[in-house]
C-alpha cells in the first residue's frame, strides 16, 4: 500500500466545460528537482497500478459502476464447505470450551427521561459514560463466571 497525497488540477474548457490539455508545470529547472519530479512520476504510476489491481481483485458490488465481479465457482464451495464446518460444529458441540457469540448477547433499552436529558434536548453524556460501565461489568462478570 503507498500512502501518497498528491494535488490534481484540470484546465477546463470555458465554453464546454471539458478538461483539456495544457503545458505541465516544472518548479525547477535544476537537476534534483527534476530527478524528484521524475520519481514521483513513478510512485504515481505505481499507485495507479496497485488501485488498478485492487479493483480488478475485489468482490465489491461497486465495482464498475456496479457490475461486480461474481465469485468463481471454486470460491462459491470454500464459503459453502466452510458454512457446513460451522453448522457441524454447532451441532456436535457438547463441551463448554466452545461458546457461542449468540448465547452472549445482552441488548438493553431505556426511555430517555427528562432528568436524562442535556440543554439540547439530548441524552446527557454522563448517562452514556455510565451504560458502557454498565455493559462493560456485565461483559466482565460473564467472561468471569461471577
Amino acid at each position: 500500500l503507498i500512502h501518497v497525497v498528491h494535488t490534481v488540477m484540470v484546465a477546463l474548457d470555458e465554453k464546454t466545460r471539458r478538461p483539456v490539455k495544457f503545458p505541465g508545470l516544472s518548479l525547477s529547472n535544476s537537476e534534483p528537482e527534476r530527478c524528484n519530479e521524475s520519481k514521483r512520476k513513478i510512485l504515481a504510476d505505481e499507485h495507479k497500478l496497485a488501485l488498478k489491481n485492487r479493483m480488478t481483485n475485489s468482490l465489491s458490488i461497486r465495482q464498475g459502476h456496479g457490475k461486480g465481479k461474481a465469485p468463481t465457482h471454486e470460491e462459491m464451495n470454500l464459503v459453502h464447505n466452510l458454512f457446513e464446518d460451522v453448522i457441524e460444529t454447532q451441532e456436535s458441540n457438547t463441551s463448554e470450551e466452545l461458546q457461542w457469540m449468540k448465547d452472549w448477547t445482552f441488548d438493553q433499552h431505556f426511555v430517555v427521561v427528562p432528568e436524562y436529558q442535556n440543554l439540547n434536548g439530548e441524552m446527557f453524556g454522563g448517562w452514556v459514560a455510565l451504560e458502557g460501565f454498565n455493559l462493560a461489568y456485565f461483559t466482565a462478570m460473564a467472561f468471569t463466571g461471577s
